[in-house]
């Protein structure tokens, strides 16, 4: 009965241990990430009274895969190469695709413009899951009167209800067969769903016209977003102009499992961009050097 047991035990080992080990050292879709999410969300403050604006708090924070992000006392991320003479403010605002997770201060694509165009100071303004409303109360509770401009970043999923201070939950669980297990039951329609996995929320097309259309009422703000994505379209079909620019190809974004950009995708996003900032500074008759 033992030497029995024993092989039983023994041909568990042999079929489970692999199903636990292999996704620790193997992770095709960067389940892992998922640390870097439940960070974001965990220290995560509200930056007014009515707690409808969220931000970062105040400081240098590293996250575990390693991308350090640096908030200032009004909720912006620090923009290390601005430069301490420049002549035109640009305010960006938006949600995580304007902020710029999982790369640090320096690969954003704020600091990108900033590198290229010393003439500009770009202000990140941008907070992750922000919705269209939430992006105008940055501009009017966040954004100084002296920018010259102010660019919305817009995302497809701009047209949700508010961003609410989050209950980040337990942490993840430290096996990724788990997450791996839990993703699939997400994905399928077994599971509930969390936050950095899924987000299913009713859509507010009337509120997110109206939105757009008082941001459009400020001179500043200029539009910008990826091409053939609905809400891009929303804003033109609206008689306004967008800037679009390529989505990031697959290589340029951080797994197949979070699309957000990594580096490369930032210095493309903000490459597509250069146009639009030349034109901007033309106007002021600030010439690129």
């Amino acid at each position: 009965m033992l030497k029995r047991a024993a092989k039983v035990a023994m041909l568990m080992v042999v079929v489970v241990m692999p199903v636990i080990v292999i996704p620790q050292v193997y992770d095709p879709l960067g389940v892992r990430y998922e640390d870097d999410v439940y960070q974001v969300v965990s220290r995560f403050q509200c930056a007014n009274d009515g707690c409808t604006r969220l931000r970062q708090p105040e400081g240098s924070f590293t996250f575990k895969h390693g991308w350090t992000v640096t908030t200032h006392a009004d909720g912006s991320r620090w923009v290390p190469d601005n430069a301490l003479d420049c002549q035109v403010q640009i305010a960006l605002i938006g949600d995580s695709y304007t902020w710029g997770p999982y790369v640090s201060d320096a690969e954003t694509w704020a600091n990108r413009l900033a590198q290229q165009f010393p003439a500009a100071c770009f202000h990140n303004y941008g907070v992750w899951g922000y919705n269209v409303e939430q992006v105008e109360l940055a501009r009017d509770e966040q954004v100084p009167s002296g920018m010259e401009y102010v660019i919305y970043f817009i995302f497809q999923n701009d047209n949700m209800g508010y961003y609410a201070l989050p209950d980040p939950g337990p942490p993840p669980s430290a096996l990724n067969a788990v997450r791996y297990i839990e993703l699939i039951s997400w994905q399928t329609g077994l599971g509930g769903g969390r936050e950095g996995w899924v987000r299913d929320e009713p859509r507010y097309p009337d509120r997110f016209a109206a939105a757009i259309r008082r941001l459009a009422a400020d001179p500043r703000v200029r539009f910008v977003g990826f091409e053939n994505e609905r809400l891009v379209y929303t804003v033109r079909d609206m008689g306004l102009d967008v800037f679009t620019i390529p989505v990031p190809p697959e290589d340029a974004r951080v797994s197949p499992f979070d699309d957000h950009p990594n580096a490369a995708g930032h210095r493309a996003i903000a490459q597509h961009l250069f146009p639009l900032v030349e034109e901007l500074l033309a106007a002021h008759r600030v010439a690129r050097p």
